[in-house]
């Protein structure tokens, strides 16, 4: 059995009485009287100062930030808290501390070290420190590297996958509002869509994609891009295909009117 030398601090409440036009007034007679002139007030309080183990080290202390512990393989704090530098809370494997319905993780993934801050016991949802997971929530239990098992996941590689994506778009939150006559079809037409292959992408997965490339020598219109042109703003995308598809649209109506009045004309022809 260990030997521990717990330090306790013992405190007393002491008074003085003053007579003073302000309390600072009171209060600065007070700081500059002797201590010997104070009454003791008869209360006091016990108060937790630090322990020692029995080679003397400081294994745990209150100070002004704080109850710090200094080394210890297990901390408890009832159901609340939880501690083990085995890793092992609960009988749960890798699971170094626990913390209301949150729990702590250090595994391996794909032969090299990760940590997770995830839910206790469902592990539903959660945050990487490092792993090939940032971010995900909705996992339902099934295959935990599988990013089908996941409504909502973002990857260290920076690809995220989401169950729907909601833009908010109130005119409440908006200004300087007016209609885009830029010419998207145009501006469609003159961007080109590439294959591509991501240089980092998940070690289980192609890395193969679809889409659009920024960079000297590709086509792509600026419309779409975000301030720093670094990025493609997809919602911009989006708003840019949709007026395209309008401006076909009026298009296809002014063919289809010529059509049929060159149906018109031809049959008038024939009578």
């Amino acid at each position: 059995m260990s030997k521990f030398t717990v330090m306790y601090k013992s405190t007393n409440s002491m008074y003085l009485n003053v007579e003073a036009d302000s309390l600072e007034e009171a209060k600065e007679t007070a700081e500059n009287t002797d201590g010997g002139e104070f009454i003791n007030a008869g209360s006091g309080d016990w108060e937790y100062d630090y322990t020692e183990d029995e080679n003397g080290n400081v294994i745990g202390s209150l100070s002004k930030n704080g109850f710090r512990i200094e080394q210890a393989e297990k901390i408890s704090l009832g159901e609340y808290f939880n501690y083990d530098s085995s890793g092992k809370i609960d009988g749960n494997k890798d699971v170094f501390l626990s913390m209301g319905g949150w729990q702590i993780k250090k595994t391996t993934v794909y032969d090299e070290p990760a940590e997770y801050w995830e839910t206790a016991g469902s592990q539903l949802n959660g945050i990487g420190a490092y792993g090939p997971w940032a971010f995900w929530g909705g996992w339902n239990g099934e295959g935990a590297f599988n990013k089908n098992n996941y409504k909502f996941l973002v990857t260290e590689d920076g690809i995220c996958k989401a169950m729907s994506w909601v833009t908010g778009s109130k005119a409440e939150w908006k200004q300087d509002i007016h209609s885009y006559e830029d010419g998207a079809l145009q501006k469609i037409l003159e961007t080109t869509v590439y294959r591509y292959q991501l240089k980092e992408h998940p070690k289980n997965e192609s890395g193969r994609h679809i889409g659009f490339v920024i960079g000297e020598g590709y086509n792509l219109a600026d419309d779409i891009l975000d301030e720093s042109k670094s990025s493609v703003d997809m919602y911009s995308a989006l708003g840019v295909a949709y007026k395209a598809i309008q401006e076909l649209s009026e298009k296809v109506t002014v063919l289809e009117k010529r059509l049929q009045k060159y149906k018109g004309e031809e049959q008038n022809a024939t009578i």
